[in-house]
């Protein structure tokens, strides 16, 4: 049976709840479509008492996916990521990683005048967005910035801690460099994980009036100059707009032929192993400088586990495998922790982190805008759409964005 709404959202991840709830704030009636569950990526999961995140998800204090929940009215709470105490992880030991002008200065990751490189390479870097960064890589901006090989290792780190992305030759600088900037705001891991985010916006975009039918899937789209016809198992739906958050840019192209570019950048991928702990580990995070790796304490610090345990995550940057979590087992036990403390393992291998990283000579303003090209009824959605943001905030504020432009039609 055929049915007709203003807007329909096909996809029931962040970003496509975003673009729900923000199209019912303006006014609009909206069905919000997805084959499974809502929260995709986002979504968490109880183990034996223990919330493990799809990954190491946290939350950017200054950034547009906090703003944009605070504009949805959408509350979360949480704790800073634990970094005092933080450690860089280099040739197999542990050395003191620089995350504040006190551990920069007894840092031993780099030399007393690799200090000072370091700190002058931290502080100046750029805020303007100008067509050098555009065109270069994250790698050929960090040989830029500095010449010595121990600096340059931090940086890149760093850099990777803060995009997720293992490839700096396949990364635009200016992607790379704003999500440094970024990071001096801090993040925060949420209390309940970022399941309390998914919730939030459901429960949200129920209130608001938005039909949300989980187990359908939108299986065709035929825009019209009028309106556009939505193919789902359940039946037709006409709708004025559509905003299509659905996955990445294949599943994109499947519904919408021809709109994605080819040219886009490569996904950003890694293998994640979560631990229930017994206790909280003697070093509570781990940035390796050599080695793509990284590990946090995510509980106590939020709410994530029983009372006094703990919920640690450990990831290799990159397609890994599962060979790579026997290397995040070592990794745990480099941080002080016992096999006999590990109440609780999941291992999430090869999973997509990001669908599309800014390529050099493209940037964050050359990935697809959230208007589709060629049709004023089409809207795009997802953490590869729009010029704002990686991640959590690209997905977040490309959906409130495409919510808006739909509303409007």
């Amino acid at each position: 049976m055929e049915s007709s709404v203003d807007v329909v959202v096909v996809g029931g991840g962040i970003a496509g709840l975003a673009a729900a709830l923000q199209a019912a704030r303006l006014g609009s009636s909206v069905c919000l479509l997805d084959a499974h569950d809502l929260g995709g990526r986002a979504r968490s999961d109880e183990r034996r008492g223990f919330t493990f995140n799809r990954g190491p998800h946290a939350l950017y204090d200054r950034g547009a996916g906090r703003a944009a929940l605070a504009s949805l009215g959408v509350p979360v709470t949480g704790a800073k990521a634990p970094l005092t105490g933080a450690r860089g992880l280099r040739d197999g030991a542990l050395h003191v990683l620089p995350t504040s002008p006190w551990s920069l200065l007894t840092s031993d990751l780099v030399s007393p005048a690799g200090r000072v490189a370091l700190a002058r390479v931290l502080l100046s870097l750029p805020r303007a967005v100008t067509p050098d960064l555009v065109a270069a890589s994250a790698r050929e901006w960090i040989t830029g910035a500095t010449r010595r090989p121990d600096v340059a290792a931090v940086v890149e780190a760093l850099v990777r801690l803060s995009t997720y992305s293992a490839d700096p030759d396949s990364l635009s600088a200016d992607a790379a460099v704003a999500q440094l900037r970024l990071s001096t705001g801090g993040v925060s891991y949420l209390d309940g994980g970022w399941q309390s985010i998914v919730d939030g916006l459901a429960t949200a975009a129920r209130a608001a009036g938005v039909e949300v039918r989980t187990g359908d899937a939108a299986d065709g789209l035929e825009p019209g100059p009028e309106s556009v016809a939505v193919t789902t198992g359940a039946g037709p739906v006409d709708a004025r707009a559509v905003v299509v958050a659905a996955g990445g840019p294949a599943d994109v192209g499947r519904l919408l032929p021809g709109v994605v570019p080819d040219d886009l950048g490569p996904p950003v991928t890694a293998t994640c192993v979560d631990y229930g702990l017994a206790a909280p580990p003697p070093v509570r995070f781990v940035l390796g400088i050599d080695d793509p790796v990284y590990l946090s304490q995510h509980a106590p610090d939020a709410r994530l586990a029983p009372p006094g345990k703990s919920v640690v995550c450990a990831l290799r940057y990159g397609a890994g495998g599962r060979d790579a979590a026997e290397g995040l087992d070592r990794l745990l036990a480099v941080a002080g922790v016992g096999p006999d403390a590990v109440e609780e393992r999941r291992v999430l291998a090869s999973m997509t982190v990001a669908h599309a990283q800014p390529r050099p000579g493209s940037g964050l303003a050359g990935r697809p805008g959230v208007r589709v090209p060629g049709s004023d009824r089409c809207f795009l959605a997802g953490d590869w759409v729009g010029d704002t943001g990686l991640l959590g905030d690209a997905a977040l504020a490309s959906g409130v964005a495409a919510g808006a432009l739909a509303a409007r039609r």
